[in-house]
């Protein structure tokens, strides 16, 4: 899974090489990827929460 640092530093690469009438498009693209990678980090971090948090339930006697 590639973090979100990499994804932004493959953005800035790809809207100076792109020509100038595509440049703003595909830094609109790169910043709706942006919020996904958020989501997608944020969700994780939940999940491993509820994970740990099950893990740390008391047993049932």
């Amino acid at each position: 899974m590639r973090t979100k640092a990499q994804i932004l530093q493959e953005s800035s690469k790809a809207v100076v090489e792109a020509p100038k009438e595509a440049q703003q498009m595909i830094a609109h693209e790169y910043l709706m990827l942006e919020v996904f990678i958020d989501i997608r980090d944020t969700i994780h971090k939940a999940c491993k929460d509820i994970q740990e948090a099950i893990w740390n339930m008391p047993d049932k006697d």
